[in-house]
């Protein structure tokens, strides 16, 4: 017979042993085992690798709509800088001299300040290039080739300024200051006035009235790449090679597609045997400077061209001026902002016909080409 002590006794056992197995229970849940922690961490990374590509495309798609608003800033800034004129012109691509100076020719504008210069002040720059002289040289002071005519100037340390308007920022590679936007000189490779059918000529101001194709029509300016400063090794496609035969192009203005694929297959055979040497990597490097693929470039060939960027310059050129084929390129892989003469922006796709990308280059070859791509 048990007592009521002894039925007491049992029963707090049996609480306490229900206490004892609850807290064995709640210790079991206060942790992960090594296989559910391995099978959380596999699914964070599933959903990392899933949401990655999404972050990395909406963060393109905003610097792909800031370097659409920098284009149109500077089409529209052209246009400003245009109606300033007594009759309503593009200005050239650099200032031309008119002394006898270190370049002594004055068809002679090659290092000479660029057409950027004097749009500054029309894309809220004017900061930024004060005291800037435009009519001289862009690297003095120099008594060699300074305008005697003008006082020692400052240019260098002023073009050394990085202009954020003028970059785009989807090319990560960084050069000081840097420019990724050129003026279109049209759909020549002929680095002279009498061959350039674009807006923008190298050293004679064009009228608006010229562009007869139409303003929406004709590309006003686009991007390049600039090129990655090591002169130690070509780097395709931001670096261009120097002293390229261009015989194979026989049609000045709007060449075919075969002299010109021909002219980057030569091209293409001294990248291939390594070219370390005959290339310049400083192209777009200053915005200062009048030159091709600093702050010019031209429609010979569509947009991300496959074949190098071609110069017949030779390689100790001092400037990059040589006739060639320097096609607008740009990081966002697909094809290139460009602005037209109208202020509108156009994305360019790489798979544009070559012919259609030539006429679009050119501000008066009789066919006004369609822009819906």
């Amino acid at each position: 017979m048990h007592t009521t002590h002894d039925c007491q006794s049992a029963a707090e056992q049996s609480v306490m042993e229900s206490h004892r197995s609850g807290s064995r229970r709640q210790h079991r849940r206060g942790g992960f085992t090594l296989v559910e922690l391995l099978v959380v961490i596999a699914i964070i990374g599933t959903l990392v690798g899933l949401l990655l590509p999404a972050v990395q495309a909406a963060r393109e798609s905003a610097r792909r709509s800031d370097c659409t608003n920098r284009v149109k800033q500077m089409a529209l800034g052209m246009q400003n800088l245009a109606s300033t004129q007594s009759q309503a012109s593009f200005l050239a691509a650099g200032y031309v001299q008119t002394g006898s100076m270190w370049w002594s020719s004055p068809g002679s504008s090659l290092y000479w300040s660029a057409l950027h210069c004097s749009l500054l002040p029309f894309i809220e720059g004017g900061d930024v290039i004060a005291g800037y002289q435009v009519k001289n040289w862009v690297d003095g002071p120099s008594a060699s080739h300074d305008d005697p005519s003008l006082p020692t100037n400052t240019n260098k340390s002023i073009s050394l300024r990085r202009v954020p308007g003028f970059r785009c920022p989807s090319d990560a590679v960084v050069v000081t200051p840097g420019v990724n936007y050129a003026w279109n000189v049209g759909s020549t490779f002929y680095w002279d006035n009498a061959a350039m059918n674009g807006p923008v000529q190298r050293s004679k101001n064009t009228k608006l009235s010229s562009v007869t194709d139409g303003l929406s029509k004709t590309i006003l300016l686009s991007e390049i790449l600039t090129g990655d400063n090591n002169s130690a090794a070509f780097t395709f496609p931001r670096d261009m090679l120097n002293s390229v035969p261009t015989s194979s192009i026989t049609t000045p203005v709007m060449p075919p597609q075969s002299q010109v694929d021909a002219l980057g297959a030569a091209a293409q055979a001294a990248m291939d045997g390594g070219a370390t040497s005959g290339h310049r990597s400083n192209n777009g490097d200053m915005w200062s400077q009048n030159s091709f693929h600093s702050t010019s470039y031209n429609t010979v060939a569509p947009p991300n061209w496959k074949y190098p960027t071609s110069t017949s310059a030779s390689s100790g050129a001092w400037i990059i001026g040589g006739d060639g084929v320097y096609p607008a390129r740009s990081a966002h892989g697909s094809g290139v902002t460009a602005g037209m003469c109208d202020g509108a922006v156009l994305f360019i796709p790489n798979e544009i016909d070559y012919a259609v990308s030539q006429r679009l280059g050119g501000r008066n070859d009789g066919v006004s080409v369609s822009t819906d791509f």
